[in-house]
């Protein structure tokens, strides 16, 4: 280069070489922490050696916000990161993006190759959760024997709702044996038949939750048939069981205000239910009472017998034209029966007999209304007006 370069431009030429370098842009190292500051900026400042050298490194807020560890002087650390370079120093540092205590990369990465593999399966699909009881009659509660979590549970539990029926059930909840002693006490719960699981812990390091993460318990938390509560570590602490479960919490007072109602609220929300009703009561009383006082001003309320005065007249003149109706009914129907009567009469052929007529009959007491009907020899009956007599026809003779 025939001319001379100024500082800054040599320092900015670093710059772009170094982090343009694609290798240099994504590191992991591994190193002892030395001089760990955390600023009220939220930027942490740090170094990282071994036994030859020391790199600057720089976390910065954005991503140290993220950070569930805070390196300890001395603590060996694995972090990933890039190359940075600061011009105005010409000096540079490791910027690292996350960090974690060495040796707990490969669990990380194990820990989230079998998140993504439940994920993928829909054991963690909302779909599967089941809505928690509102007013839960009993609630299994499954924690360390004697720790401080079960009793925070069991305490503001009934502080909140004595009505329910606490089922304590002991268990590891770490150590090697631990996935497998909740499996049991998750089993032990089942069978007793609650109303509502509360599966939880106190807060400890990432390791100590470790059982949580289990793939057996996790599968087996995940078919449960009574709806569970997981309240594992702290807020900032996330295990494979909170995905599963029904409700997460993080704390065990949390549990307890997720898992029932609080007495309180519900003796407030009774009082203002009492006072509304009285209130609604009073309001419908008022417009009833309204309304009878409007009601008892009509002429009807004030003398009832009012409206019946002016139809006795029109009953009595109905009764009246009912009965000269039925009256002259009566003679109608007199002289139409007197009338029959009397054409009967006319048509009785018995009636003629005084008359000086008579009837014949036959053997068979049969009317003689033709020749034809006797026989020469035959005998035969005569009546007349004065009574019957009886003779043998020796002749008879056609005109």
């Amino acid at each position: 280069m025939d001319r001379p370069l100024s500082v800054s431009e040599v320092s900015l030429l670093i710059k772009n070489t170094l982090e343009g370098d694609p290798f240099l842009s994504r590191l992991y190292i591994i190193g002892e922490v030395s001089s760990f500051r955390l600023y009220p900026s939220g930027h942490c400042y740090f170094s990282l050696k071994d036994g030859q050298s020391l790199i600057s490194c720089v976390m910065w807020a954005s991503e140290a916000r993220s950070l569930r560890y805070f390196p300890k002087e001395g603590d060996l650390i694995e972090a990933r990161g890039r190359i940075g370079v600061y011009p105005a120093r010409g000096s540079y540092q490791f910027v690292a993006s996350s960090l974690h205590l060495a040796g707990q990369g490969e669990e990380l990465l194990r820990l989230e190759r079998l998140k993504a593999k439940l994920q993928a399966e829909g054991l963690f699909d909302p779909s599967r959760k089941k809505p928690l009881p509102r007013f839960p009659k009993s609630i299994a509660i499954i924690a360390g024997s004697g720790s401080a979590g079960m009793v925070d549970i069991v305490h503001n539990i009934n502080l909140r709702w004595p009505l329910v029926n606490l089922l304590q059930i002991p268990s590891l909840v770490q150590g090697e044996g631990a996935p497998q002693a909740l499996i049991e006490a998750l089993k032990k719960a089942i069978a007793l038949k609650p109303d509502l699981i509360i599966l939880g812990r106190g807060g400890g390091a990432k390791e100590d939750l470790s059982a949580f993460n289990d793939e057996q318990l996790v599968r087996f938390a995940s078919s449960l048939p009574i709806p569970f509560i997981s309240c594992v570590g702290h807020e900032i602490d996330t295990t494979l069981i909170d995905f599963v479960s029904d409700k997460r919490v993080s704390t065990p007072t949390a549990a307890a205000i997720a898992a029932v109602p609080d007495k309180e609220e519900i003796y407030a929300f009774l009082d203002d239910s009492s006072y509304r009703l009285k209130k609604a009561l009073e309001s419908s009383l008022r417009g009833f009472k309204q309304k009878l006082e409007y009601l008892s001003l009509r002429p009807f309320f004030a003398s009832p017998e009012a409206i019946y005065r002016d139809k006795e007249e029109k009953v009595s003149q109905l009764g009246d034209c009912l009965k000269l109706g039925y009256s002259h009914r009566l003679e109608t129907l007199n002289a139409q029966r007197q009338r029959l009567g009397e054409k009967l009469e006319t048509l009785n052929p018995k009636g003629v007999l005084g008359r000086g007529y008579s009837i014949t009959y036959d053997e068979n007491g049969k009317a003689v209304t033709a020749l034809g009907q006797i026989k020469i020899g035959s005998r035969i009956k005569t009546e007349l007006s004065g009574g019957i007599m009886e003779s043998e026809v020796i002749a008879k003779e056609e005109k």
